[in-house]
């Protein structure tokens, strides 16, 4: 497969003293920033804007996606998000623990890589 040809992401460091702003200013000045979305309940559905990226037009710059804890994002860190751009999305109508909505992003962009392969079994 071509993308088992191409080189991983140069990935990217949390600091422990880095806060939410410095953070999105850093993905900022990397090379392509590609879209940014916050997780929230109350957002529209991730999975329109994923869907809208077709094989024809695939995406090719990265996503970021921010995400709370139980409490939800504080908000200065709405603020902040909101002057990087960042469209509020939702997995459902049910509030989930994180670590489900992780694993539903993840099955998001699993069924879009493996829409955009032909070669695929799904």
């Amino acid at each position: 497969k071509a993308a088992a040809q191409t080189s991983p992401p140069a990935g990217f460091r949390v600091y422990a003293d880095d806060c939410l702003e410095s953070l999105m200013a850093r993905l900022n000045e990397m090379e392509e920033t590609g879209q940014t979305f916050v997780l929230h309940e109350d957002g529209d559905p991730l999975w329109d804007y994923l869907e809208a990226t077709t094989p024809a037009s695939p995406r090719t710059s990265p996503v970021t996606i921010v995400l709370g804890d139980q409490k939800g994002i504080l908000p200065q860190d709405e603020a902040a998000l909101s002057s990087f751009s960042a469209k509020r999305v939702s997995v459902g109508s049910l509030s989930l623990l994180t670590s489900q909505v992780i694993t539903i992003v993840h099955h998001y962009f699993d069924r879009q890589t493996s829409s955009a392969d032909p070669s695929s079994n799904t």
